[in-house]
């Protein structure tokens, strides 16, 4: 067969047998062509094949086999030379192998492709590729890539970066700055740049807290590049929240000055605390500074003291302890605990809520509770709808 292979090509092609089912003997036959006739003659036969599976399947191992004895390069741009709309695929598998021999080359020869899709999807594709497998690489190297894919592959290795090595990720932030990312509507990437170093600091703080609670509590509330992502990562700050780390943690909010963002943190922390270990969180609430950062600790401690000893009276006059100014707040924050932690016992006693606004906030909690928790018949949701404003 390898004596004459066009022969045998002709053979195969036009023998009753389907195509598919003898794409193996396709492709050894495709291999012997380009090995004594080359591969334009394998180029004129290719396109004989109808079957596009065989088709491309055949192109594919050929491809491939050239790998070993052509440039790079070559075989690259006879791949696109036959790109059609099945085997795009097949593009990418080849850029992909040369980008992992040759990164630099790869970028270079895709920047120079003529069509503009798929000059984009490849460079975009290899820069994923190279900030997945070294990003610490990708960072040191960004300079030397393509401008269109700097941002991409800047945000990419920052981000992959915050798994591995979350303190060297904090070398690389202002980076997502320096390179932003231009994204069009149907980009997968978040349109907003701050959006998407909340994204990345946000990972970055949940991977740090495994290995250091504190250094990581501590980077997030003094590195002025992540001051808009404070308010937004209270679910990661209460999740890294122990009893044995609380206390440290409500110091290092404690150092962040009044007008700074996030300084109602050390209300988030005791609250958290009070669901772990309710005796210490109600030592540490003299730590709460004047303000949200009380409210919240005291409405935490106020609402234990309802779930905890059923006691929703005083549940209620623990306000007491405030300021005059802030028990409406205290309130409002104490309905809605009250509804989260025991539905039933909330409804019970809405009366002894001494606003009209606590009230109306602890009714409408119930109500969306009750899509989840269904723990009130109808005429119970129907009385609580009458403490709504008329608006609602």
């Amino acid at each position: 067969m390898l004596e004459n292979p066009v022969e045998h090509w002709n053979l195969l092609l036009h023998d009753q047998l389907n195509d598919n089912s003898q794409v193996e003997d396709f492709v050894d036959v495709a291999l012997a062509v380009v090995a004594k006739d080359g591969f334009e003659e394998f180029m004129t036969m290719y396109a004989e094949l109808t079957d596009r599976f065989s088709r491309n399947k055949v192109l594919h191992h050929v491809l491939l086999d050239r790998l070993r004895t052509d440039e790079f390069e070559t075989v690259f741009n006879d791949a696109v030379s036959l790109l059609d709309n099945t085997n795009r695929s097949i593009v990418f598998d080849v850029a992909d192998r040369w980008f992992q021999q040759d990164a630099s080359a790869t970028f270079e020869a895709l920047s120079q492709l003529q069509y503009e899709g798929l000059r984009d999807d490849l460079l975009e594709s290899t820069a994923l590729r190279l900030a997945d497998t070294n990003p610490l690489r990708t960072l040191e190297q960004l300079e030397t890539l393509p401008e269109s894919v700097k941002g991409i592959a800047a945000y990419l290795a920052v981000f992959r970066l915050t798994a591995s090595d979350p303190i060297e990720a904090v070398k690389h932030l202002s980076k997502l700055n320096q390179y932003p990312i231009q994204v069009d509507e149907d980009s997968p990437y978040a349109r907003d740049a701050k959006d998407r170093m909340t994204n990345v600091a946000r990972n970055l703080f949940s991977n740090w807290i495994r290995a250091d609670v504190l250094a990581a509590f501590e980077w997030l509330l003094s590195d002025p590049i992540v001051a808009h992502v404070r308010s937004e990562a209270h679910f990661e700050i209460k999740r890294a929240v122990t009893a044995n780390n609380a206390e440290a943690m409500i110091e290092i909010a404690l150092k962040q000055s009044k007008d700074e963002s996030g300084v109602e943190l050390e209300g988030v922390i005791l609250s958290r605390l009070a669901l772990i270990d309710f005796d210490k969180a109600k030592d540490l609430l003299p730590k709460m500074r004047a303000g949200d950062a009380r409210v919240l600790g005291y409405a935490a401690i106020g609402a234990g003291i309802f779930y905890r000893e059923n006691d929703p009276e005083r549940s209620i006059e623990f306000a007491k302890e405030l300021p005059e100014l802030e028990r409406a707040e205290y309130y409002l924050q104490l309905a809605d605990r009250w509804a989260w932690h025991n539905g039933k016992e909330t409804y019970a006693h809405i009366d002894l809520l001494p606003s009209a606004e606590a009230r109306a906030r602890a009714a409408s909690a119930l109500i969306r509770r009750q899509g989840s928790k269904k723990e009130l018949s109808d005429e119970e949701i129907e009385r609580l709808k009458s403490y709504l404003p008329e608006e609602e």
